[in-house]
């Protein structure tokens, strides 16, 4: 019912099922209503049923993943069903044996060895004790052990990563119920194992890959749906962050002094368990650690402090140099000059003596490894739980001591590294981030399987894949573009003004204003607008809230009026809307219909020039503002245009309120990159009369003021 033959779609289907049969690498833009989701997910799951071969598919946003699991599965097994086995579609039969699962990341899974561990330590808080009385009746009928089942709270999120089987904290071969086959984690596994078609997320898959643990089962044939995100996905899983309070959390992870009696953390629980144990061996083991376990407490007290020291000057030396500031962070890009400082040379000797007691801690934690070891599991039934602690441990100090020595004294050419501070709470953090990652990539993930198809519906810049190309290393993948069936000649208007000063001029902040409110007004809400900065957006909220409600037109704003999904519920509900937006709403924002007729982009999404990656990134280019910067932004450009046209039936405005596309040699680039459209020029006023003209929406000369009953007078006009 209601299907439609999309030539697209079909174009899309027969290049994937060529890459699953030949082998290869395959780029797939495909326009907004193609349906590329059944255009990749039709031939991977017949292509798995016929040959055997697994498919992973790889997404960047839950929604996607809903959609898959959701919708598209169950659509291609309800259609295996309902084929006539003597018709054109027979072939289709064999997808009603089609198995498909989700896989999710460690950190998702209880770790049913750590929550035991943690049951012998006392309760800190009260939002922990909720959490543990949640997961107490929770485990009587979970069979996922994954935490979306829980609905945890801020709060109880906090706890519940000493609880997870996060990266790291999973020790197979030294872990009882992995060999009950009581893992949460590894039954999620075993279930994929047996799937034709294991759907996952960007960051699973890399991770997965690049530290060559085995969450995923194995695969030949890959495809990364959103893969405009990969660059910036591994970005982030190369790299790292080193903040003060996980460098603390690690060393209380060894040894704390909670108590003028009583020692926790995994030298003090074991320390406990031995001496708790009725047999004389291990009583008179305990005796032996004693020292040891003083020894270790003294050694993390002193690491503690050399923490707080290093971290303090660290945020000192931030301070002092003028930094660009990124949301709520100050961060400084630690080159070559900045480490000829003489203040970096004292936050080299501050390190340097901090580490001595870090060695010994990690000493002292491998003592009590060893000496637990000597006995058998009869002498202590925890033994091979707290070996797999120790053993975690000892990794987690290791490379915190060896990535904060990189940061601070030893760099790596490969690497990026920066030091950020938080504008509210003063909290030094240290970064890193690899330079190029097409390199990685292509080791670690592309040519591990026999095809990889990269898809998404913004991949090209001005017409090519070139700069998807280089930043991928894909030199050699072959490429396919097809267009949206849908009619933008027809649904669409992009409209620039002409008239609002540049981002940076005199006067650009008050006239955006006014320009946003002559826009709402013309299309009678049903409007969102985006910017690229979320105090611009408060400032306009600040300013347009009163005015446009005057005139029955509600304004809601991110981070100010509810959640995103709450904003657009609201709009749906409640056309006469207009939502302001920042990152969250450029893209994976679905709403059909009328009730999002204009779109308002307020400031070209360029990079910010002072972030550390991309000014590093940008030295590798010899024209870096046109070869690195405007692809960027073209390619945030159209998915925040992608907005507006969700179906066949939806027609909309999108208004640039910045010139720079219209007068700048580069903003070509930005409307080529578009589908076919008509388009306007001019001043404000002209392009609010263009706005009410093509939605066939007329001024309202009364003003409607919202109250308890206002609901009832809110409505929306016919297109």
């Amino acid at each position: 019912e209601g299907f439609e033959e999309r030539p697209q779609q079909l174009q899309m289907m027969q290049a994937v099922a060529e890459n699953l049969n030949w082998g290869g690498q395959l780029l797939v833009e495909a326009g907004t209503g193609t349906g590329k989701s059944l255009g990749y997910l039709l031939p991977a799951a017949l292509h798995a049923v016929e040959r055997g071969d697994r498919v992973v598919v790889s997404t960047a946003t839950i929604a996607l993943q809903d959609q898959l699991l959701k919708k598209d599965v169950p659509a291609l097994i309800e259609a295996a069903l309902n084929v006539r086995p003597d018709g054109p579609e027979a072939p289709l039969a064999a997808l009603r044996d089609l198995k498909v699962s989700l896989l999710k990341g460690r950190a998702n899974y209880l770790c049913l060895r750590r929550w035991f561990l943690a049951q012998r330590d006392e309760v800190a808080s009260p939002p922990q004790a909720q959490l543990y009385a949640k997961i107490i009746a929770w485990l009587q009928q979970t069979e996922s052990g994954d935490n979306a089942e829980l609905h945890l709270s801020p709060d109880q999120r906090g706890y519940w990563g000493r609880l997870s089987a996060e990266d790291g904290a999973c020790v197979p071969a030294q872990c009882v119920f992995h060999r009950r086959n009581q893992c949460f984690l590894f039954r999620a596994r075993h279930a994929a194992e047996a799937s034709h078609i294991v759907v996952v997320n960007h960051s699973l898959l890399l991770s997965d890959l690049l530290t060559g643990r085995s969450a995923l089962p194995s695969f030949k044939q890959l495809i990364v749906d959103e893969a405009h995100h990969l660059e910036d996905e591994a970005t982030h899983q190369v790299g790292y962050v080193l903040g003060r309070n996980a460098a603390q959390e690690f060393v209380k992870r060894a040894v704390a002094d909670v108590e003028p009696l009583g020692v926790a953390g995994a030298m003090g629980l074991a320390y406990r368990a031995v001496a708790a144990s009725g047999n004389g061996r291990s009583k008179a083991l305990a005796s032996e650690l004693l020292p040891q376990l003083k020894l270790a407490l003294d050694a993390g007290k002193r690491c503690h402090e050399g923490i707080e020291r290093v971290y303090g000057t660290l945020g000192d030396f931030v301070a002092r140099y003028e930094q660009s500031t990124s949301g709520y962070n100050q961060q400084l890009r630690v080159t070559e000059a900045v480490r000829r400082d003489p203040g970096w040379s004292q936050l080299e000797i501050e390190w340097d003596d901090a580490l001595q007691p870090f060695g010994q801690l990690v000493e002292c934690v491998r003592v009590f490894d060893r000496a637990i070891d000597g006995l058998s599991e009869d002498e202590l039934t925890t033994r091979s739980e707290i070996n797999a602690e120790f053993e975690l441990v000892v990794r987690e100090l290791d490379v915190f001591r060896s990535r904060l020595t990189e940061l601070i004294s030893q760099p790596n050419s490969e690497m990026i590294y920066w030091v950020s501070k938080h504008q509210t709470t003063g909290e030094a953090s240290g970064h890193a981030a690899p330079i190029f990652v097409g390199d990685v990539l292509n080791e670690k993930l592309f040519h591990r399987a026999d095809s990889v198809t990269l898809t998404s519906a913004t991949m090209t810049t001005d017409g090519t894949f070139d700069y998807l190309r280089e930043r991928l290393a894909l030199e050699h993948a072959d490429e396919l573009r097809v267009a949206s069936p849908f009619n933008y000649e027809r649904a669409a208007l992009l409209a620039i003004a002409d008239d609002v000063p540049e981002p940076g001029e005199q006067g650009h902040q008050k006239r955006l204003q006014d320009a946003i409110m002559e826009m709402v007004a013309a299309s009678q809400g049903r409007a969102m607008v985006l910017f690229t900065s979320h105090s611009a957006l408060q400032a306009t909220h600040r300013a347009i809230k009163r005015p446009m409600e005057a005139q029955g037109i509600l304004v809601l704003g991110q981070r100010i009026d509810g959640s995103p999904r709450q904003l657009i519920d609201r709009l749906k509900a409640h056309p006469r809307t207009v939502i302001l937006g920042t990152n969250s709403f450029w893209e994976g924002v679905d709403i059909v219909g009328d009730a999002l007729s204009l779109l308002v982009i307020t400031k070209l999404p360029f990079p910010v020039p002072s972030d550390p990656i991309f000014a590093a990134r940008s030295e590798l280019f010899d024209d870096a503002f046109n070869q690195y910067a405007v692809p960027q932004a073209i390619l945030r450009f159209k998915q925040g245009f992608g907005r507006l046209i969700r179906s066949a039936d939806d027609r909309g405005v999108c208004v640039v309120l910045d010139r720079r596309i219209a007068t700048r040699r580069y903003g070509g680039a930005f409307v080529n990159s578009l589908p076919n459209c008509a388009v306007e020029v001019g001043r404000v006023q002209d392009l609010a009369l263009v706005v009410e003209a093509f939605l066939g929406a007329e001024r309202s000369s009364q003003p409607r003021l919202f109250g308890a009953d206002a609901s009832s007078a809110v409505g929306s006009k016919g297109r």
